[in-house]
């Protein structure tokens, strides 16, 4: 996965390796969305990103291409364990954020757009912030759920 999403890690990506994907079939697009975040040095003490990956269709081959993206959840904190949901009008995007010393900060979700993926981009996103917070109710590890509902 380090060589596939080489192109949209965090620079410089030659010391950046991914973790923790996640891979969903659109049955409503014909596609395969893979996430997966990246680690920038190797270490976690630095803000990352969320990659993403889209297939050029139903079918992996030999034949197949795929479109890259990134974002940002947090300029400021490390993004870790990102969940993900997909339904006829966004990709849902949990995950628990740290801070760059290692504490747990807050959890985090984000809705990117589904056709700014499909259109060949930009990717738009938004992120919605404290969603939980070490003192605080709320979801630890954010699930997005899938819909294959096509008028959700």
């Amino acid at each position: 996965m380090d060589v596939f999403f080489n192109s949209v890690m965090t620079p410089p990506a030659g010391s950046n390796f991914t973790s923790d994907p996640r891979i969903r079939y659109d049955r409503l697009s014909g596609r395969w969305f893979i996430i997966i975040i990246d680690v920038p040095g190797g270490m976690g003490n630095q803000a990352n990103r969320v990659l993403i990956a889209v297939s050029s269709g139903p079918t992996i081959s030999a034949s197949s291409s795929f479109t890259f993206y990134q974002f940002q959840m947090s300029g400021t904190l490390f993004a870790d364990y990102p969940t993900l949901g997909i339904d006829a009008n966004a990709l849902y995007i949990g995950a628990n954020m740290f801070t760059l010393a290692g504490s747990f900060s807050s959890t985090l979700g984000s809705v990117v757009n589904k056709a700014s993926l499909l259109s060949g981009g930009p990717i738009t996103a938004t992120t919605f912030t404290l969603l939980a917070t070490p003192t605080g109710a709320g979801p630890f590890t954010p699930q997005g759920v899938d819909n294959y509902d096509p008028n959700p």
